[in-house]
């Protein structure tokens, strides 16, 4: 994996044998066996528009921001947590 993600925070995604970093700030992602579209252990940049959201803690619903922030998930109700 490289040295840092290019953002602040990171979410892990974990499938079969793939993991996935994600970099909500940015949209890039990396993955360990270069499923994604790069080599194995180096970020992609997001290659569509990317919209200002948070993902929920709880259930890990995406909630959309670009029209208003959300304070609670619009699929289970928990509340945001700040980053």
């Amino acid at each position: 994996m490289s040295d840092h993600c290019p953002g602040s925070k990171v979410v892990v995604i974990s499938v079969a044998d793939t993991l996935v970093y994600w970099c909500p700030s940015c949209g890039s992602i990396l993955d360990n066996n270069g499923d994604h579209g790069a080599d194995a252990g180096t970020w992609r940049a997001p290659t569509s528009l990317m919209l200002p959201s948070w993902t929920c803690t709880e259930c890990k619903a995406f909630n959309g921001s670009a029209k208003e922030l959300l304070i609670e998930c619009r699929c289970c109700g928990a509340p945001r947590r700040k980053s």
